[in-house]
């Protein structure tokens, strides 16, 4: 899978700790419901190096497929 597809396919919640009295909302991910480079392989917490070299590869992806797209339309205006 490519880093996007393992991010958007990853869910994420909003919600509030119960310790939190004034219900502050949160928004964040669930670490049974992910991925082993986003969450450790026990799925018991947040890998942050991995998720943060992860979310480096996806913007890598999307930059190249935009560079892509931007090629492109470039050629399509241009057989107007």
């Amino acid at each position: 899978d490519s880093a996007v597809d393992i991010i958007n396919n990853t869910p994420i919640y909003s919600f509030n700790y119960k310790s939190d009295e004034e219900k502050n909302k949160k928004v964040g991910i669930i670490a049974d419901d992910t991925n082993e480079l986003i969450a450790t392989k026990k799925h018991d917490r947040l890998d942050e190096y991995n998720s943060i070299g992860l979310l480096f590869k996806a913007v890598q992806e999307l930059y190249k497929e935009n560079i892509e797209l931007k090629e492109r339309l470039k050629t399509l205006e241009e057989k107007k």
